[in-house]
C-alpha cells in the first residue's frame, strides 16, 4: 500500500466532517469522513473554516491521507 495523495478536511465535532462547502442559513452539512470536502491546499481549507466562525461555527483543519492498494484477484 502507499500514499497516493494528501488532502485537507475539517473536523466539525469528533468523527464528523464538512461534506459540502456551502454554508446555508448559518449551518454546515457534516458527515462521515468518506463524504468529507476535500481542500487541496491547507489555506483553502482555514480560509472556509474562517467562514464557518463568522457563524460561530466551529471546526479544525486535519490532513486526510489517501491510500493506495493494488491487490491480486
Amino acid at each position: 500500500m502507499e500514499e497516493l495523495n494528501s488532502v485537507f478536511v475539517i473536523e466539525t465535532t469528533e468523527s464528523l466532517y464538512v461534506v459540502e462547502d456551502e454554508i446555508y442559513d448559518g449551518k454546515v452539512l457534516d458527515g462521515i469522513l468518506e463524504l468529507a470536502v476535500q481542500f487541496e491546499r491547507k489555506e483553502d481549507a482555514e480560509k472556509f473554516l474562517e467562514e464557518m466562525k463568522e457563524f460561530g461555527l466551529q471546526g479544525k483543519v486535519k490532513t486526510a491521507k489517501i491510500w493506495i492498494d493494488v491487490v491480486d484477484d
